[in-house]
């Protein structure tokens, strides 16, 4: 056996040696969604309970002369519920990348694995980043020069629903935008196109199949 057969070897060997059916990734991927969405259920209901005080916060980009409004009953009430609900998810990013990647590990070499902790730790703090560039600059400045456009006959009645989708749709596309030329990328990459990454022999091919789809939309994630 000559030396490159022996360190193919040795890397197949370092694989998970357990063949998982379909199913099986089927019922993992199930429960590593219901730990994502129980972490986000649990985070949300106890942030309801501080729902005022985040909605001050959220409120504070927004100019101090203007006011929003709420048009129906129960909009108040849905309003704080869509709050708990988006700050629930924020923090429960750090679980959701874990699992996310949790389940592509079985697709790595053990030297490889190292990393899954260093990327859900690059993925939560360059999303929280983009997040607070949006909260202290992108908003501001997009609100003011929105809002300049009205006159005598055009006054701004916004409704509090319109500007939390408005804050919500701001954050989410200049997180899609800011990270998909930046260095994280680059070390994405380098972990993950390796030229023998997808070398699937001796290795369960649904697997390293579902490794191979996250990573070329893992851009649209995080």
């Amino acid at each position: 056996m000559t030396d490159n057969e022996e360190k193919k070897s040795q890397e197949n060997n370092n694989r998970n040696e357990k063949v998982m059916p379909f199913l099986d990734h089927l019922e993992e991927l199930r429960q590593r969604l219901l730990r994502c969405i129980f972490s986000i259920i649990l985070f949300s209901f106890g942030s309801y309970f501080f729902a005022k005080q985040i909605m001050k916060i959220l409120l504070r980009p927004y100019p101090k002369e203007e006011k929003l409004i709420f048009l129906a009953p129960t909009e108040g009430f849905i309003t704080y519920i869509k709050i708990s609900i988006f700050v629930g998810i924020i923090m429960s990013l750090p679980v959701i990348f874990y699992q996310l990647w949790k389940f592509v590990v079985p697709g790595l070499y053990k030297k490889e694995r190292k990393y899954v902790p260093l990327i859900v730790l690059l993925s939560t703090l360059f999303f929280l980043t983009g997040a607070l560039f949006c909260y202290f600059v992108i908003i501001p400045y997009g609100l003011n020069f929105l809002l300049g456009f009205s006159t005598d006959q055009l006054e701004p009645n916004i409704q509090i629903k319109e500007y939390l989708k408005f804050v919500t749709i701001i954050v989410l596309l200049s997180n899609e935008i800011g990270t998909s030329d930046t260095r994280f990328h680059e070390i994405e990459a380098t972990i993950w196109y390796r030229p023998n990454l997808h070398a699937c022999s001796n290795f369960n091919a649904s697997r390293c199949s579902d490794t191979a789809i996250f990573s070329r939309t893992a851009n649209h994630f995080v």
